[in-house]
């Protein structure tokens, strides 16, 4: 699944690390922008969702939480919309229905994004002598 998941992001063709960043260069290659809103949302069950209008995709996310989670929860909705998600599928039982192999699509989507995301700014963060070492060990920063 992660290789699935690397080579959907290295399709994109998307350069920002920063969440944020991503949304936008992301909306703006499909000429469809990708609005992040955050809330206090109504159920303890929802922490982000994924709303796509005529004019645009929101992500919409928990405000009463970590910065951390939150950055999860961006990384998770943005990867139904890189794998072009239809999302919810249905109710049963008052609960609702996901496709389980989108989510876990989505989730390792997630993954790939923050852990990007991580090594990008860690390697900023080290001297050109670590950094190079990582190199020769093979760790890649900034790429998928």
């Amino acid at each position: 699944m992660r290789q699935r998941c690397r080579r959907r992001l290295a399709e994109t063709g998307l350069r920002a690390v920063d969440l944020h960043e991503l949304c936008a260069e992301f909306g703006s290659r499909r000429a469809r922008p990708v609005v992040l809103s955050s809330m206090t949302m109504p159920s303890n069950n929802i922490h982000a969702m994924l709303v796509r209008a005529s004019e645009a995709d929101y992500i919409v996310y928990e405000r009463d939480t970590t910065p951390l989670h939150q950055q999860h929860l961006i990384a998770h909705e943005l990867g139904h919309l890189i794998w072009d998600h239809r999302g919810l599928t249905g109710l049963s039982g008052g609960h609702a229905d996901y496709d389980p192999v989108e989510e876990l699509e989505a989730e390792t989507t997630a993954t790939l994004l923050l852990e990007r995301q991580h090594r990008t700014l860690a390697g900023l963060a080290r001297s050109e002598r670590t950094r190079t070492m990582g190199q020769a060990l093979g760790f890649e920063f900034g790429r998928w």
